[in-house]
């Protein structure tokens, strides 16, 4: 039973209105209103994540201790894919949680590879050659460069670590131990 505290006095509710509400929000979500609002939160965490590695970055090549900005860029990228990751896991696909812990896993090392490669790989190709090549000043550049890596990033997130349907299938096992990690 849901209890609910009103200004007056306690008051007992039947949970069949939000019940209700809720029906009448997943007919309204449509596969392609869910994917803009994956699509919104994904960039949403991204803009975060960007955030995090730049402070990252600047924080391992401006203090006492500084290592190289190659060494530095390769450890604040990681440290953003792990902070994406854990912020799509429990936001951006919420609607499809982990039916194991195992599952977990296996998404974060789906998750870090394809987002990783996609971020460090086309973060260096792209800027030598918007940079390099086309003489573009670094930050317009890397604008470019972070909103062309954010698509890709989107895809295989999508399609790859938190794929629809290999959820449900691992859902529907009968063998699996159905333990939700992500609410």
């Amino acid at each position: 039973m849901n209890w609910s505290v009103c200004p007056e006095r306690k008051c007992q509710t039947s949970g069949v209105g939000e019940q209700r509400l809720r029906s009448k929000l997943r007919r309204l979500l449509t596969p392609d209103t869910r994917s803009m609002i994956h699509w919104i939160k994904f960039n949403v965490v991204g803009l975060l994540g960007f955030a995090l590695q730049s402070a990252a970055l600047f924080v391992l090549t401006h203090t006492a201790y500084s290592v190289s900005y190659l060494a530095a860029t390769a450890v604040a990228v990681e440290l953003a894919v792990l902070n994406n990751f854990v912020w799509h896991q429990r936001w951006t696909w919420n609607d499809r949680p982990s039916p194991t812990r195992r599952e977990t896993w296996r998404r974060l090392a789906k998750f870090n590879v394809t987002t990783g490669l996609v971020s460090l790989v086309g973060n260096l190709v792209l800027m030598s050659i918007l940079v390099g090549r086309f003489h573009l000043p670094v930050t317009p550049a890397n604008v470019i460069t972070v909103a062309l890596c954010s698509l890709l990033s989107f895809f295989l997130a999508d399609r790859i670590a938190f794929d629809v349907t290999q959820t449900v299938s691992l859902r529907l096992s009968p063998t699996s131990d159905i333990t939700t990690d992500a609410n």
